[in-house]
């Protein structure tokens, strides 16, 4: 009996795209201990290695972009729409070079999150081909581009590409997605983190009724503004490390060598930006969030609704993110949450075990 070889496409526009999909693929190795995983992403290997809880092999490239970005809450759309412009130039080279790169491969099925130009590849080459999202790159570049005429083939090129797979799967919350026929909805997907607060705690030397409020702006790292961060008796800071950002209030990503999902599921809140996840660990996790809003970002309205459905949120603006500067009320309105099970990830698994038997 030959060994089922799974490759898994990634889009590298921040990390929620790999994060999305990693605990699928974790499920679907806990039931074929023997399969064979081939992550194709610009994604570095330790990142990879951080959700992965077994071997892979990687190819290092990506099929897409995604969005060119000024910075995490705010899309370069000119830039964009210049590169998908040449993209479309390329289109039938680019298909061919997907096909033969994934006939050189030769797996027994392609999951991709969600680079379109994987699912054409496959499509040519013959191979079996299922998308996992909750949005998808045809939805996203209609909302920026749909005024602009030259990109009415670019777009219809996409959404033939994510038509062509057996299946779209859609994690709860997700973005309707109308156009595309072949879609199954399931629960969340999420990895669960380990609840380490008191080791926080011990480590920076408060009590424990002081507050642990993780800041994360998702995986495409953005500048803080040098207005500096306010203290909060009740509260101590764990912000990017990029930031620069240290004080007895205040510690870095870096000073815990841990699993991002560990910081999450240790935090009292978390501030972020509306991104799939971000609130899925969250909301899985049992953490409540402070958002702030990205504005034109056309995923954002299905997070929310979510979101206000299980009334775990609190809302700043993109300022309020940028300096710290979230009143006192809101941090106080913080409720406590409880945890949402992740119920996607075998869900997922059931969908996709038919193709790696």
């Amino acid at each position: 009996m030959s060994i089922p070889h799974l490759l898994v496409a990634v889009s590298a526009h921040g990390f929620g795209h790999f994060a999305q999909v990693a605990p699928v693929v974790n499920a679907l190795r806990r039931r074929n201990p023997a399969l064979r995983v081939t992550l194709r992403t610009a994604l570095p290997r330790a990142l990879l290695a951080t959700r992965l809880t077994h071997d892979f092999e990687l190819v290092s490239s990506a099929a897409d972009f995604g969005l060119r970005m000024h910075t995490a809450f705010d899309v370069d759309v000119a830039a964009s729409l210049r590169d998908y412009l040449e993209i479309l130039s390329q289109w039938d080279e680019r298909v061919a070079n997907e096909a033969r790169l994934l006939r050189e491969l030769r797996p027994d099925l392609v999951l991709a999150n969600i680079p379109f130009f994987t699912l054409a590849g496959a499509a040519l080459a013959h191979i079996p081909a299922v998308a996992l999202g909750s949005l998808n790159w045809a939805a996203i570049l209609h909302y920026y581009f749909r005024a602009i005429p030259a990109a009415g083939e670019l777009l219809e090129k996409i959404l033939f590409a994510y038509n062509q797979s057996e299946l779209f799967i859609r994690p709860t919350p997700s973005m309707p997605m109308l156009d595309i026929p072949r879609q199954r909805v399931v629960g969340p997907i999420a990895t669960l983190g380990a609840r380490r607060s008191d080791e926080i705690r011990t480590r920076l030397g408060v009590n424990a009724t002081t507050k642990i409020a993780l800041v994360t702006p998702g995986g495409i790292e953005t500048a803080r503004e040098p207005s500096g961060w306010p203290r909060h008796a009740d509260i101590v800071w764990i912000v990017p490390t990029p930031w620069g950002l240290r004080r007895a209030d205040i510690a870095q990503r870096a000073d815990f060598d841990w699993p991002f999902q560990d910081l999450v599921a240790s935090s009292d809140v978390v501030v972020t930006k509306p991104g799939y996840g971000s609130i899925a660990e969250s909301v899985c996790n049992g953490v409540p969030l402070i958002l702030a809003s990205r504005g034109d970002w056309p995923e954002e309205p299905y997070l929310v609704a979510w979101l206000k459905q299980l009334n775990i949120v609190q809302f700043i603006d993109k300022t309020q993110f940028m300096t710290g500067a979230m009143v006192p009320e809101v941090l106080a309105s913080v409720r406590p949450a409880h945890a949402i099970e992740a119920t996607g990830i075998e869900e997922a698994a059931d969908l996709l075990m038919p193709f790696l038997i």
